[in-house]
């Protein structure tokens, strides 16, 4: 069975306690946003050959997921379980389609464009349903990059045919428990230019984006703020001369200075750092509690 969204789940759990009736009809806005927002994925099957519109398949599919069902046996036992409600607001012409026709459906829609659509829709919804429920907005939200190495997938080790192990590389929505994207690493690649290239599909304003040292780069730096985001990344050698400019400012001489001028609590230190690629300003806060910084 698939992972259950634990962020989703407190969201139900909020709309329990308002005592909304399990079989309540959705809004027609929220119908509406997802046929808007699943315009883009590409019908491929034959017209005269169709019997159940894609905005239905793919609505089935979509509420079915969020119930936990991870097989296309599932799927359609969920449409059959919930045909009646699901008849409030979709005709439902020729009924439910059969596990046979999801499988066939999805196996011709391109899966990028889809995977777009899903997290734009669920992104959406999920800051509409914070705004409903009066669930606490922090205002920013946090991304995590970072790239998976599947051990024990590579073969034929020490020879020249070698096959590394499959790579993917992960942008994950570590505010809504969502991850954005999940791509590939092909063999002749890395993951600096698989992640530039998602990060340059998403909207990244008031949003956080955290990554490792891999990442450090100009280009990854510049992709972000151009789009309007933050970011936190790690530093190590493989940026020597950032690193030695870093850990010069930055020093435990500079905070002790800091602790004597300021004599608060709570302190911070601001520094103006020249890069190749613009001037930064370098921050760090100090926080005491119970005498231990």
């Amino acid at each position: 069975m698939a992972n259950i969204n634990h962020v989703i789940m407190e969201y139900a759990d909020v709309l329990s306690q308002t005592g909304i009736p399990a079989d309540t009809r959705p809004p027609k806005a929220v119908i509406r946003r997802f046929v808007r927002a699943f315009s883009g994925v590409e019908d491929r099957r034959v017209d005269s050959m169709t019997d159940y519109p894609l905005t239905e398949a793919l609505l089935i599919t979509f509420l079915a997921v969020l119930a936990n069902a991870s097989t296309w046996t599932e799927i359609a036992q969920f449409g059959e379980e919930k045909e009646r409600w699901l008849r409030k607001f979709l005709r439902l012409k020729h009924g439910i389609p059969s596990h046979d026709t999801f499988r066939r459906v999805f196996s011709l829609i391109d899966g990028d464009t889809l995977q777009r659509a899903t997290v734009s829709f669920l992104v959406e919804n999920m800051a509409a349903l914070r705004r409903c429920v009066g669930a606490r907005d922090d205002g920013y939200r946090l991304v995590c990059v970072d790239g998976k190495e599947e051990r024990g997938t590579g073969r034929k080790y020490g020879t020249a045919e070698a096959v590394r192990n499959l790579q993917t590389l992960h942008v994950y929505d570590a505010t809504h428990s969502i991850c954005l994207r999940s791509c590939p690493i092909d063999q002749k690649t890395n993951e600096i230019p698989v992640a530039q290239d998602a990060l340059k599909a998403l909207d990244l304003r008031r949003t956080i984006v955290t990554f490792d040292a891999l990442h450090t780069q100009k280009g990854t730096v510049a992709v972000i703020t151009g789009r309007k985001g933050d970011y936190v990344g790690g530093l190590k050698g493989n940026q020597s001369g950032l690193l030695e400019a870093v850990s010069s400012v930055f020093t435990k001489a500079k905070k002790a200075q800091v602790m004597i001028q300021k004599q608060l609590k709570n302190c911070s230190y601001l520094a103006f750092l020249y890069s190749a690629l613009k001037l930064m300003r370098l921050s760090y806060h100090i926080y005491c509690t119970n005498n231990i910084l």
